[in-house]
């Protein structure tokens, strides 16, 4: 298991063209938040888990997916 965790920036997910509708989604983003991602396996299956209290990040987005920076709002990412 690989526990990672630092800070990503609404710059910097533009630029990660390998996330595709998130690296779209972020040209509607400005500032940064902090994450934490692990590595594992499950039955010989790699399991890529990121999470983010998306404090910092503001999202210029329709409701329900619109956030000023100020509060966070827990969530995470999970790929099998």
């Amino acid at each position: 298991m690989l526990r990672v965790q630092g800070t990503m920036t609404a710059e910097g997910l533009r630029q990660t063209r390998e996330l595709g509708a998130l690296a779209r989604m972020a040209q509607q983003a400005s500032g940064s938040t902090t994450y934490s991602a692990v590595l594992g396996f499950r039955r010989g299956v790699p399991e890529l888990q990121v999470s983010s209290s998306l404090q910092g990040l503001a999202l210029d987005l329709p409701a329900p997916l619109g956030k000023r920076a100020e509060p966070s709002c827990p969530c995470g990412w999970r790929r099998r």
